[in-house]
């Protein structure tokens, strides 16, 4: 299905919406090609106590980023939405706590706001 886009709206960001899965990539979580597909050694999804430690960490100044900011990969079926989809922004899912949504979102904010390229 192709998105055609109105004019004034081709700066738009998704975060989260219609992802229909999430990769990790966390240090120990190593893929493994084989018959039947990709299983991966050690664990590749960080627990919700993870992400959870991880914000209340960032919140509090110990962290300059979130330590798993880049360990999320989203992955949509709407290829024009990909390409318009914070990657490292994670579906909703009760595995990770919405504050690291909360957290992710308002570190690319950031980013936008000082290159100013705020979407529209």
């Amino acid at each position: 299905m192709e998105i055609e886009w109105l004019p004034g709206f081709e700066s738009i960001k998704n975060y989260g919406e219609y992802i229909e899965y999430n990769t990790f990539t966390v240090p120990g979580c190593t893929p493994i090609p084989g018959v039947g597909g990709t299983t991966f050694s050690g664990s590749c999804h960080p627990t919700w106590s993870q992400f959870y430690a991880d914000t209340q960490a960032y919140e509090a100044g110990a962290e300059k980023q979130l330590k798993y900011y880049n360990t999320v990969g989203s992955h949509s079926p709407l290829p024009n939405l990909t390409n318009r989809t914070v990657q490292n922004y994670p579906q909703s899912d009760l595995d990770i706590p919405d504050q690291f949504r909360v957290d992710i979102w308002a570190q690319d904010f950031e980013k936008d706001v000082k290159a100013g390229k705020v979407p529209s």
